[in-house]
């Protein structure tokens, strides 16, 4: 009976959280523990690494009860010594990086001293590429800290000169960073601040970013960069440098310095490594400061080829004709970041020739083609997309390009020139091909005039691409691969790949991103179908009747040729 008795405590005490056995501890009242928590999530941080930045409990009663609520061993670090052959396993700007120490290999496994649980989540993305499983063990923070100067002494005189090592708030929250996707500020106490600039902005090119976020918090200014589609943190430091930062941004951006409360934008130039990026600056006020961020334009994307868009046989075929048409109106949609501009650079140098008068109307103008003549739009100057369209149509041209229809004005005069034996392409922000017929209408344009002016609607998404070093094969069954296409594409069971993670992709399994598309070219029954003014549901079935293949079938014959995942193409379409 004293058995069954010592069974269940047991039991009861294993299902004890860290928070419990603090407070069984009594190191920390109630109250306290409550504070500390909010400054956690407030902060993005562990609720270990709070007590011990604020010194609310000691590092040995943190570390003594994640090992009791984790099941971990506790290992002191004055009596272990690092095996050679676990420190060759691991470089010391990942072991920095993440705090961590690594102690012995052994059988293939790596076992590595953290100062605290909550890391092991993020340590278990190297595994790939370390080659190793790992083996958690748990150490004092500030035992880690100097064990990594004896172990890695040849980088531990640079940790210390900018304060990595020092201090344990600056090194727990550096550790948040995503996987190897970090920009360490060298000794920000010393550099000016365009150096501090200029370190972020060479690290997000490296990292093939196209948005660079700034944003101030409590104590801290993190910076996150949009990253293949995902915003992942790259880089922190003292709040004091956001003034100065902003500042500075806007000087070079051209904007005013003094103004705080209202958003504003502007744009500059950044000389990278290898070549110069146009950087497009955003800055909004919000209740801790500014933030502000930076698009990155590499102008090199902008001009792919129409053949190069990947887009698939037929469908490449169909668009050919349609902007071969002599006149019609031709839109691109999809929402923000979807390459939408690519597409119609893309097309823009299909059919720019010696024998075509083409003319553009954008806002801002991206890139500068030869023969073509493009306005950027000044609304404060009174030249808007519509008002610029009418003195285009007095200009003789073949060809318009509209880089957004925004409002009834501009979507009636788009029209009227498609009407007029004009080429037009342009953009629209809608979901998918029927929707942006519906959209027209509801500006208020006539569905006659949409349906004998529309030549085509191509709608895209953009879908991450699989690191093609480390994508795992899978087999999909051919009862599974039914629910996403059509029957009559389904023939057997099939291989699929999902994400790995390797150095070259940073440990996530995706490098690159890849359009995704679908193609309305309108069949006389279609366009009879929108001067009756259709319901979108009543178009949707006409389409599927004449074959349409949607963006998610395009993106599965992605899937299914290995280029992404089907959890890619499931986040990206309807």
């Amino acid at each position: 009976m004293r058995m069954g008795l010592r069974i269940a405590k047991k039991f009861q005490d294993a299902k004890k959280t860290f928070e419990h056995l603090l407070l069984d501890k009594q190191v920390i009242s109630a109250a306290d523990l409550e504070n500390a928590k909010l400054k956690a999530a407030t902060r993005h941080l562990s609720l270990a690494r709070v007590l011990m930045i604020e010194n609310l409990v000691s590092e040995t009663d943190v570390i003594e009860a994640l090992a009791e609520e984790h099941r971990l061993e506790i290992v002191d670090l004055k009596e272990a010594t690092p095996s050679e052959a676990a420190l060759s396993a691991m470089t010391d700007k990942i072991a920095r990086k993440f705090n961590v120490l690594p102690l012995s290999l052994e059988n293939g496994k790596l076992s590595v001293c953290i100062g605290d649980a909550a890391d092991i989540v993020e340590l278990n993305k190297l595994v790939g590429i370390l080659k190793h499983p790992f083996e958690f063990k748990l150490a004092l923070p500030t035992q880690i800290a100097k064990a990594l100067d004896s172990a890695y002494p040849s980088s531990a005189h640079s940790a210390a000169d900018h304060g990595a090592a020092g201090s344990t708030q600056e090194t727990h929250e550096k550790s948040q960073g995503s996987s190897l996707l970090r920009v360490e500020i060298q000794d920000t106490g010393k550099v000016s601040i365009e150096e501090v600039i200029k370190q972020l902005l060479d690290g997000a090119v490296s990292f093939r970013a196209s948005d660079v976020h700034v944003e101030p918090e409590e104590k801290i200014v993190r910076v996150r960069a949009r990253i293949d589609g995902v915003l992942h943190e790259i880089s922190t430091f003292s709040i004091d440098l956001h003034p100065q930062l902003l500042s500075r941004l806007k000087v070079v951006s051209g904007l005013d310095i003094a103004e705080k409360r209202n958003a504003q934008d502007g744009s500059f130039q950044h000389q990278s490594e290898t070549k110069t990026i146009d950087c497009r600056l955003s800055t909004l006020p919000t209740v801790r400061g500014e933030k502000a961020v930076i698009r990155i334009l590499d102008k090199s994307v902008l001009q792919v080829k129409l053949e190069n868009l990947g887009m698939p046989k037929t469908m490449l075929q169909n668009l050919e004709h349609a902007l071969d048409a002599p006149h019609g109106i031709l839109l691109v949609t999809g929402p923000t970041g979807s390459g939408k501009t690519t597409t119609v650079y893309s097309m823009l140098n299909h059919i720019n020739s010696i024998e075509k008068n083409v003319i553009t109307v954008e806002d801002p103008v991206e890139f500068q083609f030869p023969l073509i003549n493009q306005v950027q739009v000044n609304s404060r100057a009174g030249l808007t997309f519509a008002g610029v369209l009418r003195n285009i149509l007095r200009q003789d041209p073949d060809i318009i390009m509209l880089g957004e229809i925004r409002d009834k004005e501009t979507a009636d005069l788009a029209i009227r020139a498609a009407l007029t034996g004009h080429l037009v392409i342009s953009t629209i922000h809608t979901n998918d091909s029927v929707n942006t017929v519906t959209r027209l209408i509801d500006m208020g344009i006539e569905p006659f005039m949409v349906s004998s002016s529309l030549a085509g609607v191509i709608s895209q998404r953009l879908v991450r691409t699989l690191c093609p070093d480390c994508k795992k094969p899978r087999q999909m069954a051919a009862s599974e691969l039914r629910a996403f296409l059509p029957p009559n594409k389904v023939t057997g069971d099939v291989t699929v790949y999902e994400p790995g993670g390797c150095s070259k992709c940073y440990g996530y399994g995706y490098r690159g991103r890849q359009p995704i598309f679908e193609l309305l070219t309108p069949t006389v029954q279609l366009r009879r179908a929108i001067s009756e003014n259709k319901s979108p549901d009543e178009l949707a079935a006409i389409l599927a009747n004449m074959g349409f293949e949607s963006m998610r079938i395009d993106g599965i014959q992605r899937v299914l040729a290995g280029k992404t995942s089907l959890e890619e193409v499931l986040k990206a379409t309807v």
